[in-house]
């Protein structure tokens, strides 16, 4: 069976280094605690995707340095990628890049299995000139 990897880009909810526009109006131990809020229920309707469907989660996370921080607010079965670089675009290719490659066997089964495809054909690395 194939696996749709699902990202959350995000930053791991620290006081002064995230929803920094919000903590102005609520303070920055506030403005992350919701952040961290945010996370842990996009999470759970992550994982509430019937597991027979194929599904794990990701954290695609910044800064370098906080991976507890999220082991701590995402589910187990949720793998970690530090994001790639500070500018979104950046960011959302390495994560579609690190996503495709998260795991190998899924895109053997992709290739071998046009009709079960677990990605859309405009995200399939081929058609990216092999992403």
């Amino acid at each position: 069976m194939s696996v749709a990897a699902i990202g959350i880009i995000c930053k791991a909810p620290q006081p002064g280094r995230s929803k920094t526009r919000l903590a102005t109006a609520i303070g920055e131990v506030a403005a992350s605690e919701l952040s961290a809020c945010f996370l842990r229920d996009v999470a759970t309707a992550i994982e509430a995707a019937p597991e027979a469907l194929g599904r794990r989660g990701y954290g695609v996370y910044a800064p370098a340095g906080a991976e507890h921080i999220m082991r701590q607010l995402l589910p187990a079965g949720f793998g970690l990628l530090l994001q790639a670089g500070d500018d979104l675009g950046y960011v959302l290719f390495g994560a579609t890049r690190a996503l495709l490659d998260a795991d190998g066997e899924n895109r053997r089964d992709h290739k071998r299995d046009h009709e079960s495809r677990h990605v859309p054909a405009q995200l399939d690395a081929e058609h990216l000139g092999g992403v």
